[in-house]
Formats: C-alpha cells, structure tokens, sequence
C-alpha cells in the first residue's frame, strides 16, 4: 500500500484497503488497521475530511479493543491532520498525544 502511495497510485491504495477490509470480518484489530491505513491514504491526498472520518473510526475501534500503541498512532495522524489544515481542532476536544 505504500509504495502505491509513494508512487502516487491512490485509486491502487484504495483498492488494497478495500480488499484489507473485506478480509477483516470478526476481527477488530485489523479492521482498526485497515482504517487507519485509509485515513493515512486520504492524508496524504490532502483529503482532510475524509482522513479525519476514517481516523476517528480507527480511533473509536482502537479504544474499544484496547489497543494502546495503535491508538496513540492514529492520535499521531489526527494531529497531522489537525496541523494540516491549520485548525487544531482536535487537540482542543481533548485528543492528547
């Protein structure tokens, strides 16, 4: 997926996470990871929005699991993309790093 990325073949990224995530059925964890992938995807399009739907949803499994070093990750690409778009917002509302 990242040399996809690397290569800037996001429609091939897409395509893999969607195949991941096809294959994620009864585990948390992976699908937690496949979602986390895809916001790092649509980060590095510049696609804000999106990155920041899919990393909150990785975010929220993360949590639920347990899963302390994946969460404090995806809080990692909140804050990319917080410092991004030049809002900060997500520190605010208590995303701590």
């Amino acid at each position: 997926m990242e040399l996809f990325v690397g290569e800037g073949r996001f429609d091939d990224a897409h395509a893999h996470v969607k195949y991941i995530k096809l294959h994620t059925v009864n585990d948390s964890y992976l699908l937690g990871r496949a979602t986390e992938l895809l916001a790092r995807v649509w980060y590095k399009q510049d696609r804000f929005e999106e990155a920041r739907s899919e990393a909150l949803r990785a975010t929220e499994i993360f949590e639920k699991i347990g899963a302390t070093k994946d969460l404090k990750d995806c809080k990692y690409v909140l804050w990319k993309i917080g410092r991004a778009t030049n809002g900060g917002c997500l520190l605010r509302i208590g995303f701590r790093l």
